[in-house]
C-alpha cells in the first residue's frame, strides 16, 4: 500500500501561533485554499485517480482537507474518519500562545525528554510520547488496509512523532 500522508490546511489558530491539540478548530480562508490547491494539484497529476481512500482525522481541520482532496478522486474511494489521527493531546497547554514563556518552557521539557526517547513522559494532564506514537502507527495501518492507494489527512505533530517511532524500528 501507498500511504501519502498530508497535514491539514491552515486554521485562525495556527496564524495566531496557539496550540490547538484536539480542540476542534476549523480552516480558515486560507486553509481552505491550501487544501484546494492540492487536492488540484493531485488532480492534475493524475494521483488523485489512482486513491482507493481517503482517510482523516475527525477534527474539522482535517476533515475539510481531506474533503476537498475526496472530491476530486474517483466516486468509488472511500472516504472515512479516524479519532487514532488526531493531533497530540497537549493538556494543559492546550489553547495557549506558543510563544507564551511558560508554555514555551512546559513544551520544550516534555519534548526535549521525547527527544532523548523518554517516551514515557507526557504533557500534564495530555498524553505521552508512547500514547501517541501507537495511537498513529494504529491508525496509519488501518488505514492501509483500505486499498493499493491510500491518502492520509493528519496533524504535523502525530505524523512527526509516528515516522520518528518507525525510523527507530518501532513501526
Amino acid at each position: 500500500t501507498r500511504l501519502l500522508i498530508v497535514r491539514h490546511g491552515e486554521t485562525v489558530w495556527n496564524a495566531e501561533g496557539r496550540i490547538q491539540g484536539q480542540l476542534d478548530i476549523k480552516l480558515n480562508d486560507v486553509g481552505r485554499a491550501q487544501a484546494r490547491r492540492l487536492a488540484e494539484a493531485l488532480r492534475a497529476s493524475g494521483f488523485a485517480g489512482r486513491v482507493d481512500a481517503v482517510v482523516s482525522s475527525d477534527l474539522a481541520r482535517a476533515s475539510e482537507t481531506a474533503d476537498a482532496i475526496a472530491a476530486v478522486c474517483p466516486p468509488g474511494a472511500q472516504r472515512r474518519k479516524d479519532a487514532g489521527l488526531r493531533e497530540i493531546n497537549f493538556g494543559a497547554i492546550t489553547g495557549k500562545p506558543s510563544a507564551d514563556p511558560a508554555t514555551l518552557a512546559l513544551r520544550t521539557e516534555v519534548i526535549d525528554a521525547w527527544c532523548k526517547a523518554d517516551f514515557g513522559r507526557n504533557f500534564p494532564e495530555g498524553e505521552s510520547g508512547a500514547g501517541v506514537q501507537a495511537r498513529g502507527l494504529r491508525a496509519f495501518r488501518d488505514a492501509a488496509e483500505l486499498g493499493g492507494c491510500v491518502v492520509v489527512v493528519a496533524h504535523g505533530a502525530l505524523i512527526k512523532w509516528s515516522a520518528i517511532s518507525i525510523e527507530l524500528g518501532g513501526g
